[in-house]
This record gives C-alpha cells, sequence and structure tokens, in this order.
C-alpha cells in the first residue's frame, strides 16, 4: 500500500472535529419522536453510583456556598472601591 493514496480520506476523517467527538453516539432523526430517547438518558449514570452523588453534591449542596461567597467577594469590592457610598453627595445632613 501506498501511504499517500487516499490522502483526502485521511483529511476527512482526522480534521472533522464534529465526526471525532460524535462516535457512537446516534444520528438525530427528522422524526421528532425518535428522538425521545435523548430527553431520558442521564449521563450521569454512566459514571456509576460516585458519579451520580458528584453531581448531586454539586448541584444541591456545593451550589449555595458558591453563591455566598461570591456575593461575600462582590460586597468586599464594593466596600474596597467605596461604590457601597454613591448617594452621599445627594444625601442631606440634618
Amino acid at each position: 500500500r501506498v501511504p499517500g493514496r487516499h490522502w483526502v480520506r485521511g483529511l476527512e476523517r482526522n480534521w472533522c472535529f464534529q465526526k471525532m467527538a460524535m462516535v457512537g453516539c446516534p444520528e438525530m432523526h427528522i422524526d421528532p419522536n425518535k428522538n425521545r430517547w435523548r430527553f431520558i438518558v442521564d449521563t450521569a449514570y454512566y459514571g456509576g453510583m460516585m458519579d451520580k452523588a458528584a453531581e448531586d453534591m454539586f448541584r444541591l449542596i456545593f451550589l449555595y456556598p458558591f453563591y455566598a461567597f461570591s456575593f461575600y467577594l462582590l460586597w468586599g469590592r464594593l466596600k474596597e472601591n467605596d461604590k457601597d457610598n454613591f448617594l452621599a453627595k445627594w444625601r442631606k445632613d440634618e
């Protein structure tokens, strides 16, 4: 065999990222009833019980401390840059 005999075929197979990323995944069908299986598939079960537990932990438990810490950082930056006091020039001191 000659390595460069079908060079266009090699480029087509190796340069198409969508083909490489979707290996083993069935194509979308034009009939929507045949695509219902996509909404039923839960990909976390492919990884086993610990994968599902980690997904639930990040989604249900770690989400709230993440938001709290994010708001704390935002509030800290606002206080540090004195942005919380932007109405001071219109405040009437009585």
